[in-house]
């Protein structure tokens, strides 16, 4: 519509030239028209056999890739570590060049999943961003001039597990990790709250005061209060009390 649009001011524009000319206005504009359909018509036509000549038949006497090296079984790691690249390696033997597409599933089936963007490679780091399960396989092209033919790998499971659980332990809570350990004297986002573990692992609650002097409050649940006012202390954004650690320091006769 555009290249019409604009072919439309030219020729009233060359209308406009050649009638100063003296020429007739009628056959003038069915020369200009005439010569720019043709023009837009030619353009068409080349823009259809590019496209044409881009487009890949599947040809069913193609060899199809043979995967050498496959997806198989489950790999498990820890929600936010770094996973290790999965592998396939597939090869022709009639001089094609092969090509990958990387495919996520939600469950264990090498069809009908989603294709996972820019992974075009035949390995692939699975991304561990967030807990849960999903499957990927892996469909591997020959293209051999304007034929192609196709493979699909098998599964692989890939488990993104929480990096630990609560446990009870004489009655105080306790967050295990993977690896069997505890958390111990320190601070620890679990879920996009913050919560702080005692030496033995404990989880505190209630107030407490680091090294530096700071007063925090540990909410019954062990999450750490946040802009709000506990005992008619102020609490900031940041977790800390001015207001309790003022009224220490004056009891303290500081």
């Amino acid at each position: 519509m555009r290249k019409r649009n604009k072919s439309t001011l030219t020729v009233l524009f060359l209308i406009g030239a050649f009638a100063l000319s003296g020429c007739s206005s009628s056959k003038i504009s069915d020369k200009i028209t005439g010569d720019t359909d043709k023009a837009i018509e030619e353009s068409d036509s080349k823009a259809k056999k590019d496209e044409k000549k881009d487009t890949k038949k599947v040809d069913g006497s193609l060899e199809k890739p043979n995967f050498t090296a496959n997806l198989e079984g489950q790999v498990q790691y820890v929600v936010g570590k770094e996973a290790d690249p999965l592998t396939v390696e597939a090869s022709v033997g009639d001089g094609g060049t092969i090509s990958y597409q990387w495919y996520s599933n939600n469950v264990n089936s090498n069809g009908g999943g989603e294709q996972v963007e820019g992974q075009t490679q035949n390995t692939y780091v699975p991304d561990t961003s967030a807990e849960g399960t999903r499957f990927y396989y892996v469909v591997a092209t020959n293209t051999k001039e304007d034929s192609i033919s196709k493979s699909t790998s098998a599964t692989v499971e890939v488990q993104i597990l929480p990096e630990g659980s609560w446990v009870e332990d004489g009655g105080y809570k306790k967050y295990k990790l993977q690896d069997g350990s505890f958390v111990t004297n320190a601070w620890k986002d679990i879920g996009g709250k913050h919560y702080l573990f005692d030496e033995n692992g404990n989880m505190k609650v209630g107030w407490y005061q680091d090294g530096n002097g700071d007063w925090y409050y540990m909410n019954p649940d062990g999450n750490m209060a946040r802009d709000t006012e506990v005992e008619g202390f102020k609490i900031g954004s940041d977790g800390k009390s001015e207001d309790k650690k003022k009224a220490e320091q004056q009891s303290a006769g500081q």
